[in-house]
């Protein structure tokens, strides 16, 4: 994505609307960006090629997440790290 990183445009995201679930589709290594991932709001990872049963409990598992966020009001947007 030119001019901006995805991990930027997550918390930008999540600036503008801190409730908004954010899943990350890469093809990098998942245990590297786990845990930068969870720290900036990403809610989950679906590693390429995407396979579509994946991709629907990443899915699932992000909305209920945010659910059960909601009925916590757990909705302050992470802090970016190192910030």
């Amino acid at each position: 994505m030119p001019n901006m990183t995805g991990d930027r445009l997550a918390m930008e995201m999540r600036r503008i609307r801190p409730d908004i679930p954010i899943l990350l589709c890469t093809g990098y290594s998942e245990a590297q960006q786990k845990q930068t991932a969870r720290a900036i709001g990403i809610r989950g990872i679906v590693m390429k090629p995407v396979l579509m049963y994946k991709l629907a409990t990443a899915v699932r598992e992000a909305l209920e997440d945010r659910e059960a966020q909601a009925d916590t009001g757990r909705t302050a947007p992470p802090k970016p790290p190192g910030g």
